[in-house]
């Protein structure tokens, strides 16, 4: 068995948003709350995603589609 790891993205779940908190507020002035982004997460789960790192969550990205934009 390999001890190596690697880069793995995948959909966030529940479990991460403590460590995406974290992210958010040591990238942004203004960082989202937990609620904004617990509602997020549950709004559109198929476009939060985060970035592990040997098992570590290191970063994330979310995307809203807006269907009413032209």
């Amino acid at each position: 068995m390999s001890s190596t790891c690697g880069v793995v993205v995948r959909r966030a779940k529940n479990e991460d948003l403590r460590r995406i908190v974290e992210i958010e507020g040591r990238s942004f002035k203004y960082p989202y709350s937990i609620l904004v982004l617990t509602t997020l997460l549950n709004l559109y789960p198929e476009y939060f995603l985060v970035c592990e790192y040997c098992g570590e969550v290191i970063g994330y990205v979310v995307a809203v589609i807006d269907k009413d934009s032209s």
